[in-house]
């Protein structure tokens, strides 16, 4: 699997508020749907994404991300169900019954 490219972010605020960003850690985190077939996967960015990921009562807005749309190529996963037989027998003490 390929590392995501950089992504910028434009933050509109005070000088203060901007300077309390300095610590964050600037990850968005995406989940691949499971309904995924392909090997490679389209992510639009949005300022919205990046505000869900601001620190609550940052007073800042998020003016633009770039790029706005991401493509990862994705390495394949194979699934295979196996049918497990249990080779346990056990057998009932005298006077015993097995529900």
């Amino acid at each position: 699997m390929q590392k995501p490219p950089k992504v910028r972010v434009q933050i509109s605020g005070k000088g203060s508020q901007i300077l309390k960003l300095r610590s964050l850690a600037g990850d968005i985190t995406r989940r691949v749907p499971d309904t995924l077939t392909t090997s490679n996967w389209a992510i639009h960015l949005d300022p919205t994404d990046v505000e869900l990921a601001l620190p609550k009562g940052a007073d800042v807005r998020v003016m633009e991300v770039r790029p706005s749309e991401i493509t990862l190529a994705l390495d394949s996963v194979t699934r295979k169900e196996v049918r497990i037989v249990s080779l346990v027998s056990v057998t009932p003490d005298s006077g015993q019954v097995l529900h």
